[in-house]
């Protein structure tokens, strides 16, 4: 036993004779009375899994540090690099999931419009990261960086197979009437017509590419390394759940409680009448608006209204001699009486439009003859009023003509008609 009075003297001679090989591991003060630091090496058991025992041994160590009584403590070694990723993985890899799923969100928010395939679409790419995890349970593929990092892309992946079936189905025009039956289509079935137009017309591309990322991530499977092999089944898994999230799940959230888009088809086309430069002694006209709306599907609708007043009104007959008029006819009658009203409404619509656009294409061949009558039996004045009368409606409609190549045509036709 050392007196505390030669600890010092003793440690110095220690150093300096017999411990000379541990000098390097203790550092004392200038004048020999203080230790100021000094290191130790500790040995322990074979470490054979560093996602569990190499995590157990790590917090251990650093709370026997943290709570020795000699100051600051802290220990290291090279494996400490392997067991420091696996305390971290659930914290960064949250963290990067829920980050890179709020990116998505956002994206596919700005590019649809719509919060309702926004929120599917998250929930299919949610899925695959789902599923990945249950795959390497499956294949006995435990948590490492390797995996890790292709859990995190696989959520950029799995939108690509998500993304264009929802946009596609936004794009799709449901019609209000069957085209064979011409009855009223439920909103149940108008999804459906708008999850398989969806299909239909973006299916075949988001098809083609997942199967060329399968071919090009197919020549992995045959490698010994570990790195590949791993590559190898994180990504089939991505693609066969975000192929079938994309083609099977989507469509069928989608035809169930999808969003049902009322696009409303309206053009304008403005004819302007010729100033009072062009047609000397005419005030100048207002211009003329025409108004053009898409009414193929209420026209459709229209089509039976007078076959279905007829056989409304021989029902209401049938039933006149046993009673009294039901509720049931009388909406029957009052909706047949709505749907011919809107017939020869839509009726009278067309032809005042056609009347419209006949009137305002004889006021622009007035206008441009400056109000005199075509010469009777002129072949080439006829052709050039065509030709003249072709180019103006083409300025009114806003469609772009090269006057050139109509004033050379007017010329070989003269030529010929000479």
């Amino acid at each position: 036993m050392v007196k505390e009075s030669k600890f010092y003297d003793c440690l110095r001679n220690y150093l300096t004779y017999n411990g000379e090989y541990q000098a390097s591991n203790v550092i004392l003060s200038e004048d020999g009375t203080q230790i100021l630091g000094f290191r130790q090496a500790i040995n322990t058991v074979y470490v054979k899994s560093a996602a569990i025992e190499g995590v157990k041994i790590l917090k251990d160590i650093r709370t026997i540090c943290d709570n020795a009584p000699y100051g600051k403590f802290f220990s290291f070694t090279q494996r400490y690099y392997d067991f420091e990723s696996y305390v971290v993985f659930n914290k960064e890899l949250t963290s990067n999931v829920v980050l890179a799923l709020l990116a998505v969100f956002v994206v596919i928010l700005t590019v649809t419009a719509n919060l309702t395939v926004t929120v599917m679409v998250l929930f299919c790419v949610a899925l695959v990261d789902l599923f990945l995890f249950s795959l390497l349970a499956m294949w006995d593929v435990k948590l490492n960086s390797v995996t890790v990092v292709n859990i995190v892309i696989a959520i950029g992946l799995a939108v690509d197979y998500s993304a264009h079936i929802g946009h596609s189905y936004l794009m799709v025009e449901p019609p209000d009437f069957d085209r064979v039956t011409k009855r009223p289509l439920s909103n149940f079935e108008k999804r459906v017509f708008k999850a398989r137009g969806a299909l239909g017309k973006m299916g075949s591309s988001v098809f083609h590419g997942a199967l060329s990322t399968f071919l090009a991530i197919i020549v992995l499977s045959p490698s010994d390394s570990y790195i590949f092999k791993s590559f190898f089944k994180m990504w089939f898994g991505i693609i066969i759940y975000g192929v079938a999230n994309g083609f099977i799940l989507l469509p069928v959230m989608l035809s169930l409680c999808g969003p049902i888009s009322g696009l409303t088809y309206k053009r304008k086309v403005q004819h302007r009448a010729p100033s009072d430069k062009d047609a000397a002694g005419k005030q100048p006209q207002k211009a003329t608006t025409i108004e053009l709306n898409v009414l193929d599907k209420d026209l459709e609708g229209a089509q039976d209204a007078s076959s279905e007043v007829s056989s409304d009104t021989v029902e209401d007959l049938d039933d006149g001699g046993q009673g009294g008029e039901t509720e049931a006819q009388r909406r029957r009658r009052e909706k047949a009486a709505q749907r011919a009203a809107l017939k020869q409404s839509l009726n009278e619509r067309t032809m005042q439009n056609q009347q419209d656009l006949d009137a305002q294409a004889a006021r622009l061949k007035l206008a441009e003859h400056g109000g005199q009558g075509l010469l009777p039996g002129s072949s080439a004045n006829m052709a050039d009023v065509d030709a003249r009368h072709a180019e103006l409606l083409a300025q009114q409609l806003g469609v772009p003509d090269d006057q050139a190549q109509r004033r050379a045509l007017r010329e070989q036709r003269r030529e010929l008609k000479r």
